[in-house]
């Protein structure tokens, strides 16, 4: 099981905007692809302007499929004027309490 983590700095006063819109037009086309598991979403409390996501999917090759497809590309250039930074990272998931998302290598 793998994790993508994005992490956003939205652009001054923009985060809550920016959250609506990943909700809108991101989120719709991950839960259709192929090994999706799942998705959480963070808002930092103390920086107004941090957010953070985490989805999870069952191989490597199932996450890097999506995020280097033409339709992400498309969603998270209309996000583009919303995030002054934006870091993305791949994990592999070493523990979870969640059934869904199980520790494991990728097959």
């Amino acid at each position: 099981m793998f994790a993508r983590a994005i992490e956003t700095t939205a652009k001054p006063g923009k985060r809550e905007e920016l959250i609506a819109a990943f909700s809108k037009n991101v989120l719709p086309l991950v839960r259709k692809q192929t090994g999706f598991v799942g998705v959480i979403g963070l808002a930092n409390d103390i920086a107004s302007d941090e957010t953070a996501g985490l989805s999870f999917w069952k191989t490597k090759n199932d996450a890097e499929a999506f995020f280097s497809s033409a339709e992400f590309t498309t969603a998270m250039d209309g996000l583009k004027p919303l995030i002054a930074d934006l870091k993305v990272r791949t994990f592999t998931v070493a523990a979870s309490t969640f059934n869904e998302i199980a520790a494991g290598i990728d097959a």
